[in-house]
């Protein structure tokens, strides 16, 4: 299993860029249709399989409800099980927060993002 901090390094490193990120039709989805896939998607088993794609069924405060913490762990892959749904969540955020990323890199607020996640994660 990896830990909490290897899952936020590899996030990090893969979407160095607004162009590495998993946007479609405005919106994140797990798994686009040229390959991308988000924060959450490149961690699942079978990202098409949930609720459309759109990654914002994981998460509160969305128009679709949440999935307990007790089904995550069934979509993602064993590597990546274990983990609270608040590490999923703050991966998510980072990923889909415009203004975290420019078409070259991470603006200075990805950058706090960053830093404040490897801080919580280490």
């Amino acid at each position: 299993m990896k830990t909490a901090r290897q899952i936020v390094l590899e996030t990090i490193e893969a979407y160095p860029s607004n162009k590495e990120r998993a946007l479609e039709g405005g919106s994140c989805k797990y798994l686009t249709r040229d390959g991308k896939m988000c924060a959450v998607g490149r961690c699942l088993l079978h990202p098409t399989q949930i609720m459309g794609g759109s990654a914002s069924c994981f998460f509160p405060n969305t128009t679709i409800e949440p999935i307990e913490k007790e089904s995550v762990e069934l979509y993602l892959k064993p590597e990546y099980r274990g983990h609270p749904i608040g590490l999923w969540a703050d991966l998510q955020i980072f990923h889909d927060y415009n203004g975290n990323f420019t078409e070259d890199g991470l603006t200075v607020n990805g950058k706090m993002m960053v830093k404040a996640l490897l801080e919580k994660y280490n």
